[in-house]
């Protein structure tokens, strides 16, 4: 029987690729009008972090969450380093510490993992926008507040975010282009 179900989520993910596995489905309200996927923008030239409402997307429940690496957040427990780049709302604290680390840290909770998981890790362009955006932006970071964030938005009541996902602008990272941080994962893992 174990062995059935097996074979039947092998054929459920086929095609979908490796993160089919560990992302998961956020919870959202089928009864809205429009559920949307909104970016933030790290921006390491302007030195802000706001809304990126030109990028705003419609949330699809089969193909959002692993295009956009919502991984399911219990993978790391607890008290695991928290290496979110996709969140839900609620979860917004769990973004502002994978990218500024808990209070007045010297690194985000994703370049602290990454370190310790691996070193050479450090050389990679993930670690370097992580780096340019805690550099750049931990002054900044209580712009991150979701009623804030929820304002800015200003959509009818049958409209809401499911998920947040940050990208940044960097000299340093797709020469200053806008670029989702998911992107920079995938460069990583298509190259080893």
């Amino acid at each position: 029987m174990l062995g059935t179900l097996v074979k039947i989520g092998e054929q459920l993910l086929e095609g979908k690729g490796d993160w089919a596995r560990i992302c998961i489905e956020p919870k959202y309200s089928e009864e809205n009008d429009k559920n949307w996927i909104c970016p933030i923008l790290f921006d390491c030239v302007e030195k802000n972090i706001v809304l990126h409402l030109d990028d705003l997307r419609i949330f699809d429940a089969e193909n959002s969450p692993i295009d956009y690496r919502y991984v399911n957040t219990s993978l790391w427990g607890p008290r695991g380093k928290k290496c979110a780049l996709t969140v839900e709302p609620k979860k917004l604290s769990m973004l502002e510490e994978t990218l500024f680390g808990k209070d007045n840290s010297e690194q985000g909770s994703m370049m602290q993992a990454m370190r310790e998981f691996d070193n050479r890790l450090t050389e990679t362009d993930l670690f370097q926008a992580l780096k340019d955006i805690f550099n750049s932006l931990s002054s900044q970071r209580e712009q991150l507040n979701l009623s804030d964030l929820k304002k800015g938005l200003n959509l009818p009541p049958d409209q809401e975010i499911v998920l947040f996902f940050p990208v940044i602008r960097s000299k340093s990272i797709n020469d200053g282009n806008i670029t989702r941080l998911a992107e920079v994962i995938d460069i990583i893992f298509n190259n080893q």
